[in-house]
């Protein structure tokens, strides 16, 4: 298992054992490890430079 998986395999347990919702603000790079997870992207990836644009 990888540090990726690891990490996030201990925020869900971690926000399960306290009563927590949690969201995930990922990247399309990490969308593969967050669909193995289980998690399900609602809405498109967004260009965070995006937000800097003049």
């Amino acid at each position: 298992m990888g540090v990726g998986s690891r990490l996030l395999e201990w925020g869900v347990k971690k926000a399960d054992e306290e009563g927590l919702d949690i969201y995930l603000d990922g990247s399309k790079m990490g969308a593969a490890l967050y669909e193995k997870f289980g998690w399900v992207a609602k809405r498109e990836f967004m260009d965070p430079d995006a937000w800097f644009s003049e």
